[in-house]
């Protein structure tokens, strides 16, 4: 049991690298992603740490909240996440700070789509949560209705930034 935890939590962070790697690239064709790095450059190995724990805690939040990883709006959302933490307020505007930058890095030629999986997949979750017996999903459990693509990613922003601080400072 304990092997087979080994081997999913190293399959996890070569899968999470992988996806870095991707950003990485993208970004410097594009120069459009200030959230991605190239963990090839040792200069940047404390950078590197840093947004591997951000992955990591937005791929936790997302599966806790049972978003579906094989959707679309998996990806997008993990890539709003990220860019709303760099943009570094929460003033942000969906239509013209966020879908714009997804569609660019995901050659997508109408930001309906985005938008559409993005609330696709945030619906499927929320009614899962709304049928399961034990409700212990600390995001979910926030909504007192269906959220809105916003709230969902400002939360789940709220909740990824709490997370980092209580496991780089321990409280």
């Amino acid at each position: 049991m304990k092997k087979e935890s080994h081997h999913h939590e190293s399959q996890l962070i070569k899968d999470l690298i992988r996806e870095i790697s991707e950003i990485g690239k993208h970004a410097r064709s594009r120069h459009a992603f200030t959230y991605a790095f190239d963990p090839s450059e040792k200069a940047e190995k404390e950078v590197y740490h840093h947004n591997m724990r951000l992955m990591k805690a937005i791929h936790d939040l997302l599966n806790e909240c049972s978003v579906n990883i094989k959707s679309r709006g998996y990806t997008y959302i993990k890539d709003a996440v990220c860019i709303i933490i760099d943009h570094g307020t929460l003033d942000v505007c969906l239509s013209t700070d966020i879908y714009p930058h997804i569609a660019r890095k995901h050659n997508i030629s109408t930001i309906a789509r985005i938008e559409h999986n993005m609330r696709n997949s945030i619906d499927a979750a929320y009614h899962l949560y709304i049928r399961q017996e034990d409700k212990c999903s600390p995001l979910m459990d926030r909504f007192d209705s269906k959220p809105t693509v916003k709230e969902f990613l400002l939360h789940l922003k709220d909740e990824v930034d709490r997370r980092l601080y209580s496991e780089i400072y321990g409280c």
